[in-house]
């Protein structure tokens, strides 16, 4: 293959991979991508913490 000296096949950029590889922690990032996980895990603590402030009012 002839590559024109403008056009070098190191400089193309990866192609993005599927959308649950983008999304779900595979991309290199400083933290390990978890980010949607952890919002469903303080949801969960929220409920059950606001759950146990109703009970406690109404006694």
């Amino acid at each position: 293959m002839v590559v024109p000296p403008e056009f070098d096949e190191f400089d193309l950029e990866e192609e993005p991979g599927p959308w649950h590889r983008r999304f779900w922690g595979f991309t290199d990032r400083p933290y390990g991508g978890f980010g949607c996980l952890f919002i469903v895990v303080m949801l969960v603590v929220l409920a059950l913490v606001l759950s146990l402030n109703v009970d406690a009012l109404r006694l």
